[in-house]
């Protein structure tokens, strides 16, 4: 394996960790507490997160080709 796509697996790995932390912060209390407007902002960034997420899967299935 590659020094780059090592790289990339960690990037996503790491990218799938923080998207599970915040998918998870949507479901406590605190989430029910922030205004509409962040909530919006945060499930966007949610949904921008598993897209890359899947574009960084693709690219390590294709194998850089």
């Amino acid at each position: 394996m590659t020094d780059f796509k090592a790289r990339v697996q960690d990037e996503k790995r790491e990218l799938d960790i923080r998207r599970g932390k915040l998918e998870h912060f949507f479901l406590t209390p605190k989430w029910a507490e922030l205004p509409r407007a962040e909530q919006d902002r945060l499930m966007r960034q949610s949904v921008a997160m598993e897209q890359y997420s899947h574009v960084l899967f693709e690219r390590l299935e294709a194998d850089f080709q």
